[in-house]
């Protein structure tokens, strides 16, 4: 399961068996080095039979781009580069190791400034700070260097670096990772809680620079307004659309 610690291997014919997973109904994903990665949602009723689920192969669409070999010397002339997108800059980050980092390939393509990043076997990454081995199965990477866009996608299965009694300082740190992340973000956005879980939402508004230049602040300043309509109101005393005072 994707961004979990439940997870099993297969055997050479294709079968595997689950024994450990959350409660129903949850996602399974399968996923296999040259096939396209399957998600299927798992009900209670599923437990009872066998599933059939069938990979494609890959079909590596092209398009209009170019196809180059991997570098030599990828990973010494890239691998920090890939490090600080992928891993992060944190102090967190600084305790992740890559073990597996020569699996890795890298093509560079100087006419769109764009750094590719794949791996035909999963990585397997080691954070020593919150204490998993993560497996991750890297489907995509792509650096646009030239507008700084970046864009990954894979899947990940977490495993307890010591699963009986996790040190102290793991479940910490596991704690202080996940507050103010886009997962916990996310979470807090579902459930309706992004106030009381201490997220601040502002409205971005979007106009030309004729419309811009016709607002004139009397003042600004970072504020914390809960009622829309005090918001309102606020907003109409700085501004009336033509620079006059309204108060």
């Amino acid at each position: 399961m994707n961004n979990s610690t439940f997870g099993t291997i297969c055997g050479n014919d294709g079968t595997f068996t689950l024994t450990q997973h959350p409660a129903f109904p949850f996602t399974l994903t399968i996923s296999s080095v040259g096939y396209q990665s399957v998600s299927r949602s798992i009900t209670n009723e599923d437990a009872a039979r066998n599933l059939l689920i069938r990979l494609t192969a890959k079909q590596q669409d092209l398009g209009e781009v170019t196809v180059r070999p991997p570098e030599k010397n990828g990973w010494e002339l890239y691998g920090k580069t890939f490090l600080q997108e992928f891993i992060g800059y944190s102090d967190f980050a600084g305790q992740c190791t890559i073990l597996n980092k020569k699996d890795l390939q890298f093509a560079y393509d100087p006419e769109s400034f764009q750094l590719r990043v794949w791996s035909q076997v999963p990585l397997k990454i080691r954070n020593k700070a919150t204490g998993y081995e993560i497996t991750y199965w890297l489907e995509d990477f792509k650096l646009d260097q030239l507008t700084h866009r970046l864009y990954y996608r894979g899947l990940a299965q977490f495993r307890d670096l010591q699963p009986d009694k996790p040190k102290q300082k793991y479940i910490r740190n596991r704690h202080s990772a996940y507050q103010g992340s886009i997962n916990h973000f996310m979470r807090a956005l579902y459930q309706r809680k992004a106030a009381a879980e201490g997220f601040e939402l502002r409205t971005l508004l979007r106009m030309t620079e004729d419309e811009a230049a016709a607002l004139q602040p009397r003042q600004t300043d970072t504020i914390a307004v809960t009622d829309s309509i005090a918001l309102a109101r606020l907003l109409h005393t700085m501004y009336d659309g033509t620079g006059t005072n309204v108060v």
